[in-house]
């Protein structure tokens, strides 16, 4: 089944990119993770938090703001993706596969609906993507990083 094999491949993901999690946290550097693997309840937990924020020496570590979007495309622009997909270098291969287009197009929408019921309520901020005017989406994505960053700021985080 897809989900299993899509879940080890996150988990790999994220231990993978553990140490760049915590170099961000000690340094007080930023950090933006994209992609398709990256899900955000595995980097939103509470205890996961609490271990990147402490410090084996014990000493106090800066404070992050992780903020996280799932960006959400609606049925059409789900075809639309998945056909600019098989349009690209591995086309050939791709449409070998059978029911390729029926399968792309269940598996882009179950993982869609996966993120959505497995992200943490209220932890992340769900961004319907305006792939007509992108610039729309990466401006509300950037309005959502600065009020997180203010909020912060006002609860003495920096």
């Amino acid at each position: 089944d897809f989900f299993p094999a899509y879940e080890e491949q996150s988990r790999m993901i994220r231990s993978g990119v553990e140490y760049d999690l915590r170099k961000c946290f000690v340094d007080g550097k930023s950090l933006i993770l994209e992609g398709v693997h990256i899900d955000p309840g595995l980097y939103l937990s509470t205890d996961d938090v609490r271990r990147l924020q402490s410090a084996e020496n014990e000493e106090p570590m800066p404070r992050g703001v992780i903020v996280a979007f799932i960006p959400t495309l609606d049925k059409g622009d789900q075809t639309h993706m998945m056909e600019h997909w098989l349009s690209g270098p591995q086309k050939d291969k791709l449409r070998e596969v059978p029911d390729i287009r029926v399968r792309m197009l269940k598996n882009i929408d179950r993982l869609q609906q996966r993120m959505l019921e497995l992200a943490p309520s209220g932890a992340v901020n769900v961004v319907p993507v305006n792939v007509v005017a992108l610039e729309e989406t990466l401006d509300n994505m950037h309005a959502i990083v600065l009020d997180k960053l203010e909020e912060a700021y006002k609860e003495g985080l920096f």
